[in-house]
Order: structure tokens, then C-alpha cells, then sequence
């Protein structure tokens, strides 16, 4: 019984999975960066809302 192997193929696919791989986690790590600096953003605002609401308040 043959088998019908390709290295050639084969190690065309681990090289493209590698690859895929590493964009997407140079992806991730963008869109991660994206995330936290609006989620700081977000927080600031809230933050400055908050204190013009008490201050309000407190007049």
C-alpha cells in the first residue's frame, strides 16, 4: 500500500499557518492596544462626568 505524500506541500502549509499565525496575533495586539486606549478614554470621561454631576449636586 503507497501513501502519497508531498513534503513539498506539506511543509507549504506549516509555513502558511505560521504565517497566518503571526498576523493575526500582530493583529490581536493592535486591536488590543486600540481597545485599552479607548477603554481609558471611556473611563477619563466618565470620571469628568461624574465630578461635574457631584458638583452640581452639591450647589
Amino acid at each position: 500500500m503507497e501513501t502519497n505524500k508531498k513534503p513539498g506541500k506539506e511543509f507549504h502549509a506549516v509555513e502558511f499557518m505560521r504565517q497566518v499565525r503571526e498576523e493575526m496575533t500582530e493583529q490581536f495586539i493592535e486591536d488590543r492596544q486600540k481597545y485599552l486606549e479607548y477603554l481609558k478614554k471611556s473611563i477619563a470621561d466618565f470620571k469628568i462626568r461624574q465630578a461635574k454631576a457631584f458638583n452640581k449636586e452639591g450647589l
